[in-house]
C-alpha cells in the first residue's frame, strides 16, 4: 500500500536498467512515469590493457556470491554439456564468498560430484582486489547465467562489464539484467540459462 503511493506521486524516476524498470512495471502496471535510465560505471583506474594469451587451459570465471539466482547450477549443467561434446580441459573459477553450511551450496557440490566435475570446478572464496585481477587478467570468458528466483533477480550485472574492461567476453542470460549489460555478439553472449547445449556451444565459441 505505501509503495503504490508514493510511485502515485513520484515525478520521475531513476533505474539502474530497462529489465530493472521492466520487473517494476509488471507490479505496477499503469505507472506512467518514463524513466532515467542510467546504468552503473566502473572505475578504470589500475585496469590495464590486457595481452590475451591462449591458455592451455580454458580458463571460464564467475564472480558474486553463491546464491540461485546467480545460476551456478545452471552453469554446472552447462560446463558437463561442455565437457561431454568438445573439451574437458578446463578451469572454471568461482570467486566470491560462500556458506559451507548453505543448502544451495551442497545442492552444487552433490552436483559436481554427479557429473565428475571436481577437478575442473574450483570455489576460489573471497579474495582481495589484487588477487582479483589476476583471476580476471587470466581469464579467457566469464560466465554467469542470472535466474529469477521467488522474484529475486539480478538487476544490472557489474561483474560482466568488469570482464568487458579487461578484454574477456562474458556470457549471461536473458530476462535478466544482463540483457542490459551485454551487448550481444559484440561484448559476449545472451542465452537461455536452461539450455545447456546453446550454452556449451556458446562456451566452445569463446
Amino acid at each position: 500500500i505505501l509503495t503504490k503511493t508514493y510511485y502515485s506521486k513520484i515525478d520521475g524516476l531513476i533505474s539502474i536498467s530497462k529489465f530493472t524498470f521492466n520487473r517494476l512495471l509488471k507490479v505496477y502496471p499503469n505507472l506512467r512515469i518514463k524513466p532515467i535510465i542510467i546504468p552503473p560505471s566502473i572505475n578504470l583506474d589500475g585496469v590495464k590493457s590486457i595481452k590475451r594469451m591462449e591458455n592451455k587451459v580454458k580458463k571460464i570465471l564467475f564472480v558474486g556470491m553463491i546464491k540461485a539466482r546467480k545460476g551456478l547450477l545452471e552453469a554446472i549443467e552447462a560446463l558437463n554439456k561442455y565437457k561431454l561434446k568438445y573439451s574437458a580441459n578446463f578451469i572454471f573459477n568461482i570467486v566470491g564468498q560462500f556458506d559451507k553450511n548453505d543448502e544451495y551450496y551442497k545442492i552444487i557440490l552433490k552436483q559436481i560430484t554427479k557429473y565428475n566435475l571436481e577437478d575442473n570446478i574450483k570455489f576460489r572464496g573471497k579474495i582481495n582486489d589484487d588477487e582479483l585481477n589476476k583471476y580476471y587478467s587470466d581469464a579467457d570468458l566469464f560466465l554467469m547465467l542470472p535466474i529469477d528466483v521467488c522474484n529475486k533477480f539480478e538487476g544490472y550485472g557489474m561483474v560482466y562489464i568488469e570482464a568487458n574492461a579487461r578484454g574477456i567476453p562474458s556470457i549471461g542470460s536473458i530476462n535478466s539484467g544482463a540483457e542490459d549489460a551485454i551487448k550481444d555478439n559484440i561484448s559476449g553472449f545472451l542465452v537461455d540459462p536452461l539450455d545447456s547445449e546453446e550454452i556449451a556451444k556458446k562456451l566452445h565459441q569463446v
